[in-house]
């Protein structure tokens, strides 16, 4: 394991909980809440698992973050 200091980063973010088949619609949720904003893709995303139980589990929870900057 490797431990390092990232950059600051500034994102979109929504919680979901259900199956992994399911993040897309985050995404789609997201990416007109950005424009909405304002504010532009910046090429970087992180999805974090929160809690597991499994495939098939509408109890996993999931962070999911959309980087974003403000437009140019």
């Amino acid at each position: 394991m490797k431990v390092r200091k990232t950059e600051d980063f500034r994102a979109a973010t929504i919680v979901y909980t259900g199956p992994p088949s399911g993040i897309g619609e985050c995404y789609q949720k997201l990416m007109p809440a950005i424009r909405q904003m304002g504010l532009e893709l910046s090429g970087e995303d992180r999805e974090y698992s929160l809690y597991w139980e499994g495939m098939e589990s509408p109890n996993n929870v999931f962070l999911i973050q959309v980087g974003v900057k403000d437009k140019k």
